[in-house]
């Protein structure tokens, strides 16, 4: 069997919009690597590629572009690796690597955003709170019998609208750039339905893939307003503002 051409690919996207069930999902195909967060500064990704050194940590933070082209060939050169190369980034992160992205047309760009915009600010409102990210300390905590506390924050209308105009505003931004060469728009929600065109989209055989391993286990309460403290004012707020309290 052919394998694919060399394709590289990025998931440009925000905190709390499910990006890790799309990396997962792509991963299912048996020519698509999906590296995660190489920009993360701890260096999550590099240790799991052995690539974790003082100097590509260097570079990450002095010369991100070098650093990826640097990754890129030696993820190029693993037996083990997959034609189709990605990664995933955070709209917010380093602004060199984003505008670099979108600017060259040999990246072909996955733009990932959530359609609940309430379900996403109060997930990242909790795990700024709680410190927790996943679901693994809620998981070691479970396994130890220890009680999972309910933690609920304070919903503040100007903060919520607030975060919706910079939302926005970034995806705009990406939108306007990417206009003109390759551009995969897709919604947390829709991310099983779209599996196959995404897969299309990076030049590979959706029927090769493995099933969807799905989104997993919820970290946080599926009925929005359990998550506040003033669930009376999110209740009017959202029937005003036509928001759904499903997450």
């Amino acid at each position: 069997m052919e394998l694919p051409a060399r394709q590289r690919y990025v998931i440009l996207s925000t905190p709390r919009s499910g990006s890790s069930h799309l990396v997962q999902a792509l991963e299912a195909h048996p020519h698509v690597a999906c590296l995660g967060e190489i920009f993360n500064a701890h260096g999550g990704a590099l240790r799991r590629l052995g690539l974790l050194s003082e100097q590509m940590m260097t570079k990450l933070a002095t010369e991100p572009l070098v650093y990826l082209e640097d990754l890129s060939e030696a993820w190029s050169r693993r037996p083990d690796a997959k034609p189709v190369f990605g990664f995933k980034m955070m709209l917010h992160h380093d602004p060199r690597v984003i505008d670099h992205l979108v600017g060259d047309s040999s990246w072909r760009v996955i733009l990932l955003r959530r359609e609940n915009v309430l379900a996403q600010w109060s997930s990242l409102q909790i795990a700024k709170l709680t410190g927790e990210w996943s679901n693994k300390g809620k998981n070691k905590r479970a396994a130890t019998g220890v009680a999972e506390p309910t933690t609920r924050i304070q919903f503040d209308p100007h903060v919520f609208e607030m975060y919706c105009k910079k939302l926005d505003g970034r995806y705009a931004s990406i939108t306007r750039r990417v206009a003109g060469h390759a551009l995969f728009e897709v919604s947390t929600e829709t991310i099983d339905a779209r599996r196959d065109e995404m897969l299309d989209f990076l030049g590979v055989d959706p029927k090769l893939a493995e099933p969807s391993p799905g989104a997993g286990e919820r970290q946080n309460s599926s009925t929005l307003d359990e998550r506040f403290e003033n669930r009376a004012e999110v209740q009017r707020y959202a029937s005003s503002h036509h928001l759904q309290l499903s997450a």
